[in-house]
């Protein structure tokens, strides 16, 4: 490690673990997809391949035009998520519940 920022090692190790939940969440979902760890520049993130429009649009809530609820998961988990949702145009999240029972709902922006 190089003062306080961690070194590409860690941070590549950090992007393969968010990219095996969320290939996990995408699973408990009953979405078949891939999701890919990638890097841009020194900035890793998620890419989810492989899965069916109609599977993605359930997943960001958007052509559904519901909200979508997740299943409960942990503070980090929530954050991946609230992160991945925040990048995509028309969609919002939030969380509701008490711990540890806390979930992301996702939904179309009114």
């Amino acid at each position: 490690m190089n003062g306080d920022m961690p070194d590409e090692v860690d941070l590549e190790e950090q992007a393969d673990a968010v990219a095996d939940f969320v290939e996990e969440l995408l699973g408990q979902m009953n979405i078949d997809a891939i999701a890919e760890p990638a890097q841009q520049g020194d900035r890793f993130y998620v890419d989810v391949l492989e899965a069916p429009p109609e599977d993605l649009a359930l997943l960001i809530g958007k052509n559904t035009g519901q909200e979508e609820e997740l299943e409960p998961m942990d503070a980090l988990e929530r954050k991946i998520v609230h992160d991945a949702v925040a990048s995509i145009e028309g969609v919002q999240s939030g969380s509701r519940g008490e711990d540890p029972n806390r979930f992301v709902v996702i939904s179309p922006v009114d």
